[in-house]
């Protein structure tokens, strides 16, 4: 069952030429999202990340290379659930009180963005159980 506020899709070619490839992440076309944290993430192994739910803000991931599977819940409603392979090129928007897991392959890099300031684990993020293996 879709979860209300998710937005998966894959970055747009925005322009090419023989120089390079400019591909749009997003543009203002995410309703009320705002980044205000920018970081990303190597993978150097086989990763189970996430297993969590942020209270107070959305966040985005878009896949730069590699890959992996993303498992959203809605805790608020435990029935609706999704989950995608996301590949390079990919991006998911988790909006708050979405709990989101992934599997991702070692090598991989993510681009993520939070809505909010992301200060530490303990501050940000609400640990929630998944009941099975991804």
């Amino acid at each position: 069952m879709e979860i209300s506020g998710v937005i998966h899709r894959r970055a747009e070619l925005a322009h090419e030429d023989d120089r390079r490839r400019l591909f749009t992440i997003f543009n203002g076309d995410l309703g009320n999202f705002q980044a205000v944290q920018l970081k990303w993430f190597e993978f150097k192994e086989d990763s189970m990340v996430g297993k969590h739910y942020h209270n107070a803000f959305d966040e985005i991931f878009c896949i730069i290379k590699g890959g992996g599977i993303y498992e959203l819940v809605n805790v608020d409603q435990p029935e609706q659930r999704e989950k995608f392979v996301l590949e390079e090129g990919d991006i998911v928007l988790v909006p708050k009180r979405v709990a989101h897991r992934a599997l991702i392959r070692k090598g991989s890099v993510i681009i993520a963005a939070n809505s909010q300031i992301y200060v530490s684990p303990k501050e940000n993020d609400f640990p929630f159980d998944f009941e099975y293996d991804l």
